[in-house]
Protein backbone atom coordinates (compact mmCIF):
# COMPACT_ATOMS: atom_id res chain seq x y z
CA UNK A 1 0.00 0.00 0.00
CA UNK A 2 1.02 3.55 -0.79
CA UNK A 3 3.49 2.25 -3.36
CA UNK A 4 4.38 5.44 -5.29
CA UNK A 5 5.46 3.56 -8.42
CA UNK A 6 2.22 1.58 -8.54
CA UNK A 7 0.14 4.71 -7.92
CA UNK A 8 1.99 6.53 -10.69
CA UNK A 9 1.54 3.68 -13.18
CA UNK A 10 -2.16 3.27 -12.39
CA UNK A 11 -2.71 7.03 -12.65
CA UNK A 12 -0.97 7.05 -16.01
CA UNK A 13 -3.22 4.25 -17.29
CA UNK A 14 -6.36 6.02 -16.13
CA UNK A 15 -5.28 9.29 -17.72
CA UNK A 16 -4.68 7.51 -21.02
CA UNK A 17 -8.19 6.08 -21.29
CA UNK A 18 -10.52 7.46 -23.94
CA UNK A 19 -13.73 9.38 -23.35
CA UNK A 20 -15.89 6.59 -24.74
CA UNK A 21 -14.90 4.20 -21.97
CA UNK A 22 -17.65 3.77 -19.43
CA UNK A 23 -17.89 2.26 -15.95
CA UNK A 24 -20.78 0.08 -17.17
CA UNK A 25 -18.86 -1.44 -20.07
CA UNK A 26 -18.72 -5.23 -19.91
CA UNK A 27 -14.91 -5.26 -19.99
CA UNK A 28 -14.20 -2.23 -17.85
CA UNK A 29 -10.50 -2.38 -17.08
CA UNK A 30 -10.62 1.24 -15.89
CA UNK A 31 -12.89 0.19 -13.03
CA UNK A 32 -10.38 -2.50 -12.12
CA UNK A 33 -7.54 0.03 -12.27
CA UNK A 34 -9.57 2.36 -10.07
CA UNK A 35 -10.25 -0.36 -7.50
CA UNK A 36 -6.54 -1.23 -7.46
CA UNK A 37 -5.61 2.45 -7.07
CA UNK A 38 -8.02 2.83 -4.16
CA UNK A 39 -6.49 -0.25 -2.59
CA UNK A 40 -3.15 1.53 -2.51
CA UNK A 41 -4.71 4.42 -0.60
CA UNK A 42 -7.09 2.55 1.69
CA UNK A 43 -5.10 3.06 4.91
CA UNK A 44 -5.56 4.89 7.20
CA UNK A 45 -8.72 6.38 5.62
CA UNK A 46 -10.62 3.11 6.02
CA UNK A 47 -10.64 3.61 9.80
CA UNK A 48 -11.98 7.16 9.41
CA UNK A 49 -14.77 5.83 7.17
CA UNK A 50 -15.60 3.23 9.82
CA UNK A 51 -15.88 5.93 12.47
CA UNK A 52 -18.19 7.98 10.24
CA UNK A 53 -20.46 5.02 9.55
CA UNK A 54 -20.70 3.98 13.20
CA UNK A 55 -22.16 7.39 14.13
CA UNK A 56 -25.63 6.55 12.75
CA UNK A 57 -27.89 3.51 12.63
CA UNK A 58 -27.97 3.58 8.84
CA UNK A 59 -24.20 3.83 8.68
CA UNK A 60 -23.75 0.89 11.03
CA UNK A 61 -26.11 -1.19 8.89
CA UNK A 62 -23.97 -0.39 5.84
CA UNK A 63 -20.73 -1.26 7.61
CA UNK A 64 -21.95 -4.53 9.09
CA UNK A 65 -24.33 -5.50 6.26
CA UNK A 66 -27.43 -5.57 8.47
CA UNK A 67 -31.20 -5.28 7.92
CA UNK A 68 -32.00 -3.43 4.66
CA UNK A 69 -28.24 -3.12 3.91
CA UNK A 70 -27.68 -6.87 4.03
CA UNK A 71 -26.59 -8.61 0.84
CA UNK A 72 -29.69 -10.81 0.99
CA UNK A 73 -32.02 -7.79 1.06
CA UNK A 74 -30.10 -6.04 -1.69
CA UNK A 75 -30.16 -9.08 -3.98
CA UNK A 76 -33.77 -10.13 -3.36
CA UNK A 77 -35.60 -6.84 -2.71
CA UNK A 78 -33.56 -3.75 -3.56
CA UNK A 79 -32.04 -4.68 -6.93
CA UNK A 80 -35.21 -6.27 -8.38
CA UNK A 81 -37.09 -3.05 -7.58
CA UNK A 82 -34.55 -0.61 -9.05
CA UNK A 83 -34.18 -2.73 -12.21
CA UNK A 84 -37.91 -3.25 -12.82
CA UNK A 85 -38.12 -1.51 -16.18
CA UNK A 86 -41.91 -1.68 -16.47
CA UNK A 87 -42.35 -0.08 -13.04
CA UNK A 88 -39.73 2.62 -13.68
CA UNK A 89 -41.26 3.44 -17.08
CA UNK A 90 -44.59 4.12 -15.36
CA UNK A 91 -43.12 6.95 -13.28
CA UNK A 92 -43.57 10.61 -14.23
CA UNK A 93 -40.59 12.51 -15.73
CA UNK A 94 -40.21 14.63 -12.59
CA UNK A 95 -39.53 11.63 -10.35
CA UNK A 96 -36.21 10.23 -9.20
CA UNK A 97 -37.14 6.88 -10.72
CA UNK A 98 -37.71 8.31 -14.20
CA UNK A 99 -34.34 10.07 -14.18
CA UNK A 100 -32.68 6.91 -12.89
CA UNK A 101 -34.27 4.74 -15.58
CA UNK A 102 -33.14 7.17 -18.28
CA UNK A 103 -29.58 6.96 -16.97
CA UNK A 104 -29.26 3.17 -16.64
CA UNK A 105 -31.42 2.21 -19.62
CA UNK A 106 -28.49 1.34 -21.89
CA UNK A 107 -26.49 -0.72 -19.38
CA UNK A 108 -26.75 -4.22 -17.94
CA UNK A 109 -26.93 -3.40 -14.24
CA UNK A 110 -27.25 -6.95 -12.90
CA UNK A 111 -24.41 -8.34 -15.01
CA UNK A 112 -22.06 -5.64 -13.73
CA UNK A 113 -23.18 -6.17 -10.13
CA UNK A 114 -22.45 -9.87 -10.38
CA UNK A 115 -19.10 -9.30 -12.04
CA UNK A 116 -18.02 -6.84 -9.33
CA UNK A 117 -19.20 -8.60 -6.19
CA UNK A 118 -19.46 -12.35 -6.74
CA UNK A 119 -15.68 -12.71 -6.54
CA UNK A 120 -14.97 -9.93 -4.07
CA UNK A 121 -12.89 -11.28 -1.15
CA UNK A 122 -14.82 -11.53 2.13
CA UNK A 123 -12.52 -13.69 4.24
CA UNK A 124 -11.18 -11.24 6.80
CA UNK A 125 -12.96 -8.77 9.07
CA UNK A 126 -11.76 -5.82 6.98
CA UNK A 127 -12.62 -7.51 3.66
CA UNK A 128 -16.19 -8.12 4.83
CA UNK A 129 -16.59 -4.49 5.89
CA UNK A 130 -15.12 -3.26 2.61
CA UNK A 131 -17.49 -5.53 0.65
CA UNK A 132 -20.51 -4.23 2.59
CA UNK A 133 -19.49 -0.61 2.04
CA UNK A 134 -18.68 -1.21 -1.64
CA UNK A 135 -22.10 -2.76 -2.31
CA UNK A 136 -23.85 0.26 -0.86
CA UNK A 137 -21.70 2.65 -2.88
CA UNK A 138 -22.33 0.70 -6.07
CA UNK A 139 -26.10 0.81 -5.53
CA UNK A 140 -25.97 4.51 -4.62
CA UNK A 141 -23.71 5.59 -7.48
CA UNK A 142 -26.25 6.19 -10.26
CA UNK A 143 -28.79 7.78 -7.93
CA UNK A 144 -26.12 10.32 -7.01
CA UNK A 145 -25.60 11.00 -10.72
CA UNK A 146 -29.30 11.82 -11.15
CA UNK A 147 -29.95 13.72 -7.95
CA UNK A 148 -26.76 15.82 -8.09
CA UNK A 149 -27.21 16.17 -11.92
CA UNK A 150 -23.77 14.85 -12.91
CA UNK A 151 -23.68 12.91 -16.17
CA UNK A 152 -21.55 9.80 -16.83
CA UNK A 153 -18.78 11.62 -18.70
CA UNK A 154 -15.26 11.40 -17.21
CA UNK A 155 -15.70 14.74 -15.45
CA UNK A 156 -19.17 13.77 -14.25
CA UNK A 157 -17.69 10.59 -12.78
CA UNK A 158 -14.96 12.68 -11.18
CA UNK A 159 -17.63 14.78 -9.48
CA UNK A 160 -19.21 11.59 -8.09
CA UNK A 161 -15.77 10.73 -6.70
CA UNK A 162 -15.78 14.13 -4.99
CA UNK A 163 -19.15 13.30 -3.38
CA UNK A 164 -17.79 9.91 -2.32
CA UNK A 165 -14.89 11.60 -0.55
CA UNK A 166 -17.16 14.04 1.24
CA UNK A 167 -19.27 11.14 2.51
CA UNK A 168 -16.51 8.65 3.39
CA UNK A 169 -13.35 10.77 3.72
CA UNK A 170 -11.51 8.10 1.72
CA UNK A 171 -8.33 9.40 0.10
CA UNK A 172 -8.76 7.53 -3.19
CA UNK A 173 -11.90 9.35 -4.37
CA UNK A 174 -10.36 12.72 -3.44
CA UNK A 175 -7.27 11.89 -5.49
CA UNK A 176 -9.32 10.57 -8.40
CA UNK A 177 -11.54 13.65 -8.58
CA UNK A 178 -8.55 15.92 -9.07
CA UNK A 179 -6.71 13.45 -11.32
CA UNK A 180 -9.62 13.63 -13.78
CA UNK A 181 -9.66 17.42 -13.52
CA UNK A 182 -6.00 17.34 -14.49
CA UNK A 183 -6.90 15.21 -17.52
CA UNK A 184 -9.44 17.83 -18.56
CA UNK A 185 -6.78 20.50 -18.16
CA UNK A 186 -4.44 18.57 -20.45
CA UNK A 187 -7.14 18.35 -23.13
CA UNK A 188 -8.62 21.84 -22.94
CA UNK A 189 -5.59 23.83 -21.82
CA UNK A 190 -7.58 25.58 -19.07
CA UNK A 191 -7.89 25.07 -15.32
CA UNK A 192 -11.69 25.43 -15.34
CA UNK A 193 -12.29 21.76 -14.53
CA UNK A 194 -10.69 22.26 -11.12
CA UNK A 195 -13.38 24.84 -10.37
CA UNK A 196 -16.01 22.21 -11.27
CA UNK A 197 -14.42 19.68 -8.90
CA UNK A 198 -14.17 22.18 -6.06
CA UNK A 199 -17.86 22.91 -6.53
CA UNK A 200 -18.65 19.18 -6.39
CA UNK A 201 -16.76 18.84 -3.10
CA UNK A 202 -18.68 21.83 -1.72
CA UNK A 203 -22.07 20.44 -2.81
CA UNK A 204 -21.21 17.04 -1.35
CA UNK A 205 -20.17 18.58 1.95
CA UNK A 206 -23.30 20.71 2.33
CA UNK A 207 -25.71 17.84 1.58
CA UNK A 208 -27.31 16.30 4.66
CA UNK A 209 -25.43 13.24 5.86
CA UNK A 210 -28.62 11.17 6.00
CA UNK A 211 -28.79 11.34 2.20
CA UNK A 212 -25.72 9.15 1.80
CA UNK A 213 -26.76 6.25 4.04
CA UNK A 214 -30.32 5.58 2.89
CA UNK A 215 -31.74 3.04 0.45
CA UNK A 216 -32.56 4.99 -2.68
CA UNK A 217 -35.47 2.80 -3.77
CA UNK A 218 -37.44 4.78 -1.17
CA UNK A 219 -37.02 7.87 -3.35
CA UNK A 220 -38.09 6.44 -6.71
CA UNK A 221 -41.60 7.93 -6.73
CA UNK A 222 -40.62 11.27 -5.19
CA UNK A 223 -40.31 14.53 -7.10
CA UNK A 224 -36.58 14.92 -7.72
CA UNK A 225 -36.53 18.60 -6.80
CA UNK A 226 -38.33 17.83 -3.54
CA UNK A 227 -35.58 15.30 -2.73
CA UNK A 228 -32.89 17.88 -3.45
CA UNK A 229 -34.59 20.40 -1.21
CA UNK A 230 -35.09 17.88 1.61
CA UNK A 231 -31.41 16.91 1.63
CA UNK A 232 -29.95 20.35 0.85
CA UNK A 233 -28.50 19.35 -2.51
CA UNK A 234 -27.53 22.36 -4.60
CA UNK A 235 -27.24 22.79 -8.35
CA UNK A 236 -23.85 22.18 -10.06
CA UNK A 237 -23.78 25.52 -11.85
CA UNK A 238 -20.06 25.40 -12.67
CA UNK A 239 -20.38 21.89 -14.09
CA UNK A 240 -23.01 22.99 -16.60
CA UNK A 241 -21.12 26.16 -17.50
CA UNK A 242 -18.14 23.99 -18.34
CA UNK A 243 -20.27 21.39 -20.14
CA UNK A 244 -21.91 24.04 -22.33
CA UNK A 245 -18.44 25.26 -23.28
CA UNK A 246 -17.17 21.77 -24.19
CA UNK A 247 -20.37 19.83 -25.05
CA UNK A 248 -18.61 17.11 -27.04
CA UNK A 249 -16.88 16.01 -23.82
CA UNK A 250 -20.17 15.19 -22.09
CA UNK A 251 -23.04 12.70 -22.28
CA UNK A 252 -25.83 14.73 -20.59
CA UNK A 253 -27.61 11.54 -19.51
CA UNK A 254 -28.51 12.36 -15.91
CA UNK A 255 -31.57 14.53 -16.67
CA UNK A 256 -34.74 13.02 -18.11
CA UNK A 257 -35.34 14.45 -21.62
CA UNK A 258 -38.94 15.36 -20.75
CA UNK A 259 -37.96 17.26 -17.61
CA UNK A 260 -37.11 20.96 -17.57
CA UNK A 261 -34.65 21.67 -14.77
CA UNK A 262 -35.03 25.31 -13.76
CA UNK A 263 -32.07 25.40 -11.36
CA UNK A 264 -29.35 25.12 -14.00
CA UNK A 265 -28.73 26.51 -17.47
CA UNK A 266 -28.43 24.06 -20.33
CA UNK A 267 -29.71 23.80 -23.89
CA UNK A 268 -32.27 21.16 -24.85
CA UNK A 269 -29.89 20.08 -27.59
CA UNK A 270 -27.50 18.72 -24.99
CA UNK A 271 -30.07 16.46 -23.31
Amino acid sequence: MWNPIKIYNLSKKILARGRDDHHYDADDSQANDLIELYGEMVFPAIFITGQILRRTEGGKNILYGLEDKSEDHQLNVYIPKITDGKYLDSLAPNTVGAHYKHLINQWSFEELYNARFQTMPKGTFIEKRRANFSRHMFLAHDFWHCIFRYDTSPLGEACIQALTHQFSKNTGPWYMSYLMAFREKKETGTWEAFKVIREAHRLGKQAKKAFYTQNYDNLLEMDIEQVRKEYNIGAPVEFYKYAEKYPSNFRFDSIHPEYQDTKITYTQATI
